[in-house]
């Protein structure tokens, strides 16, 4: 496939006397996108205009009495999130976070942001797992508790990823405030 060229005008610091004309390389350009990244996170946070719907492997928060469950979650029901996210792929570009950098890349192939079940039980909150759908202008991010979070903007995101996530046998449900 032939990689398109954007050829234009670029303002340097303002400075009209700087401007030149460059070829810039949309292909490259969707592979980082620091742009894309400020629409939704702030501060290694997912902005404060998005709201989470939980999408979890139990049918809504396990209580203390039942915190049991949480131990005998099998690498079987962990892969639910993964068949979410192959899903999802399948469906909508998906870019990748990187807070470090401030940037998201897109993902071309599902598989390489996929780890095993004993990996994901040892990571910390900085390594979790966050991508953008864009078109759904949502985020959906790995979360504790055997949880995912879809941010969105209350415009039918959450509706259209229902079906992915009753077709991964998981959960999803808005916590009452």
């Amino acid at each position: 496939m032939r990689e398109k060229k954007f050829r234009g005008e670029l303002n340097f610091n303002g400075k009209k006397n700087q401007l030149k004309k460059y070829k810039i390389s949309l292909k490259k350009f969707e592979k980082s996108n620091p742009i894309m990244y400020s629409k939704y996170c702030h501060e290694w946070e997912i902005k404060d205009t998005f709201f989470p719907e939980y999408i979890c492997i139990f049918n809504g928060w396990v209580e203390e009495k039942h915190s049991y469950l949480m131990d005998e979650v099998t690498t079987k029901e962990w892969e639910r999130f993964d068949s979410l996210v192959r899903l999802l792929a399948k469906d909508y570009k998906l870019y990748l976070i990187n807070h470090n950098k401030k940037t998201c890349s897109l993902i071309t192939n599902i598989e390489n942001i996929i780890v095993s079940y004993e990996i994901s039980m040892n990571k910390d909150a900085t390594q979790f797992t966050e991508i953008i759908i864009p078109e759904l202008n949502a985020v959906l991010s790995e979360s504790w508790d055997y949880t995912y979070i879809l941010w969105h903007k209350k415009n039918g995101a959450k509706e259209k990823v229902n079906p992915l996530v009753t077709n991964s046998k998981l959960y999803q449900f808005t916590e009452k405030t």
